[in-house]
């Protein structure tokens, strides 16, 4: 019975994991209702995956000698799965919400004769936005997290650097604009990998 148990959370784990990565893969930071979409799907992957967790660590404890160390390094991978699924959620989640902030921001302007308002600052000696300081444009954000999923996805980036330019680049990070002018693929996946480890 407790093999059973062990085989079919084997599968569940699989299969979230699966899930996880298709949704990834399939999120469209320009499509709103995608965002929206994916995040929805997120939270309720996160609930099944605590339920897991909880239903994992149960049959650790009970497994034999011989399949123990097996289950303990399982739990482990779903804890990890857990929590890059958070991780990825509370990017949506920052990325929804920013967007739906410049919507506001827009509809404001247009409503006072100045749709430009919102998204140009005002030039003063002390506070330039201009060049290399300057949040990256929709299309910049767009593009980054693309070439950050192919890298992660052909291994030139762990799970760990992923989470990070992702949240890096929802943050409208302007140094990362430097990525994109890089000249070949080779510089842009080393110019990612480096990103990757900066805090």
């Amino acid at each position: 019975q407790t093999k059973s148990a062990s085989n079919t959370l084997d599968a569940h784990f699989a299969s979230f994991a699966a899930r996880v990565e298709k949704i990834d893969q399939a999120i469209d930071v320009n499509n709103h209702q995608s965002l929206v979409t994916a995040r929805s799907n997120l939270a309720q992957i996160i609930s099944e995956l605590e339920k897991l967790h909880v239903d994992e660590i149960d049959v650790a404890s009970t497994a034999g000698e011989d399949d123990q160390s097996n289950r303990f390094l399982l739990t482990r991978e779903i804890a990890n799965l857990l929590h890059q699924t958070q991780q990825l959620y509370q990017v949506l989640d920052l990325t929804i919400q920013k967007q739906h902030a410049i919507q506001q921001a827009d509809e404001g302007s247009d409503q006072q004769g100045n749709p430009q308002h919102s998204r140009s600052p005002q030039k003063t000696p002390g506070n330039e936005e201009e060049g290399e300081n300057a949040p990256l444009a929709r299309e910049e954000v767009a593009k980054l997290l693309l070439l950050v999923s192919r890298a992660h996805g052909i291994g030139q980036l762990t799970d760990e650097q992923k989470s990070h330019l992702k949240m890096e680049v929802c943050r409208r990070n302007g140094s990362l604009r430097n990525i994109l002018r890089q000249q070949d693929i080779t510089q842009i996946m080393a110019a990612l990998a480096h990103a990757g480890n900066s805090n």
